[in-house]
């Protein structure tokens, strides 16, 4: 058998180093070899990648997919149709994907939405790309804020609500939270 990982066994010592023994360096002194003969070598499959520990992951809690509601956040009272924004958490981080219908308006001031679920502004680290768009945009969350600019990449600056009237979009993203 190539690749074999050979012990030499000397006794059934529990802790301390033992200068008997014959031991990988990536293994650490104390541990205890069971049965066999002094002199007795330990073997192991080469084929085994864990060197023949047992560890199991601990279990990731199934999480179910809900919903979050769009909200206007420019100021002017915008009612955004939810195309379907969903999002999952695990522990701290947030998964999200949404799609917002703008509606018709004239309005001049900057795009801006929120309504993200779990969102804590003081630590909430994360970022949004858009997936589908007729126009080039992306989207930049405010530090210290809930709230998401629309950003024309041409001079980078915001879209207004006037040039975003009857736009759909969708994007998806992660972030952090408390």
């Amino acid at each position: 058998m190539s690749n074999v990982l050979k012990h030499r066994y000397t006794s059934p010592k529990l802790d301390g180093a033992d200068t008997q023994q014959v031991q990988p360096s990536h293994w650490n002194d104390g541990h205890r070899f069971e049965g066999g003969a002094a002199g007795d070598m330990l073997t192991r499959d080469p084929t085994d990648a864990t060197f023949g520990a047992k560890w199991t992951p601990p279990p990731v809690a199934a999480v179910a997919a809900s919903t979050w509601v769009p909200t206007d956040a420019s100021g002017g009272g915008l009612v955004l149709t939810n195309g379907g924004c969903k999002r999952w958490k695990f522990e701290k981080l947030v998964i999200l994907q949404g799609w917002i219908i703008w509606p018709s308006t004239a309005l001049g001031t900057g795009a801006l939405f929120s309504g993200f679920p779990d969102v804590n502004t003081a630590a909430t680290h994360g970022g949004l790309y858009v997936t589908n768009a007729p126009m080039p945009m992306y989207l930049n969350i405010l530090p210290g804020t809930a709230y998401v600019n629309l950003i024309n990449p041409a001079g980078s600056v915001s879209y207004t609500n006037a040039q975003m009237s009857g736009v759909s979009f969708k994007f998806a993203g992660t972030y952090l939270t408390d």
